[in-house]
């Protein structure tokens, strides 16, 4: 089983229910675009997540799409390292989605292309208690991404903690399931090493403002 790996809050708690004699993860799979090799919606760079995977001691599996190899889970690119995995045994990929019908059905079809299972461990799960597992077990993330027209900037950069959660307007999902915000998990169960993050500058795309984040063991 692949595990569909974002970096953030929901692929952490996924990580925590597939480790279980029922799942066995032979490796992550990112998908990053070649303009600034990044995730899409995170903005964090494909190193750090890299960094992730070393941390992790699982293999990673980078698809990085240009502007004609499609984008996200449409990407032909995708669909042939699934191939590939499928070929070498693989059976299916979990994926971290928990309430958005819309996504789960892009899901389907993308596995239904590749004759693989889904398989979606949190599915259904009321937000509190992703909540209640990811703070609980310790994991610690940052927010790299803020959607300006649910947030103010000032939640870019910030600890994704209690404390972030609870100074979220009423209105805000507090795991930011409709896009209102993304994470980044740098330390918790199963990381061998903390991820050392160095900020950089912010930067404005599409709607949202990112803070950037660097390898920071460059520069120790």
């Amino acid at each position: 089983m692949l595990l569909s790996w974002a970096g953030g809050k929901e692929s952490a708690v996924c990580l925590f229910e597939l480790k279980s004699p029922e799942f066995k993860i032979k490796g992550l799979i990112s998908v990053a675009t070649e303009s600034d090799m990044r995730l899409s919606h995170s903005g964090i760079r494909l190193e750090l997540v890299k960094k992730q995977a070393e941390s992790l001691e699982i293999p990673l599996t980078s698809v990085v799409v240009g502007p004609k190899d499609g984008t996200g889970l449409k990407s032909k690119l995708l669909d042939e390292e699934l191939e590939v995995f499928k070929k070498g045994g693989g059976q299916g990929v979990a994926f971290g989605e928990n309430s958005s019908a819309d996504l789960r059905q892009a899901h389907e079809l993308l596995l239904q292309r590749g004759g693989l299972n889904l398989i979606l461990p949190v599915w259904k799960w009321k937000q509190q208690e992703v909540l209640r597992v990811f703070l609980g077990l310790g994991f610690k993330a940052i927010v790299t991404a803020v959607d300006l027209q649910k947030l103010p900037a000032t939640f870019v950069g910030r600890n994704f903690d209690q404390e972030f959660i609870d100074t979220l307007p009423s209105n805000i999902d507090p795991c930011g399931e409709n896009g209102e915000f993304y994470t980044f998990v740098y330390d918790g169960p199963f990381f061998q090493k903390r991820i050392e993050l160095k900020p950089g500058d912010r930067f404005e795309k599409n709607g949202y403002i990112y803070q950037d984040y660097k390898d920071g063991t460059h520069f120790n």
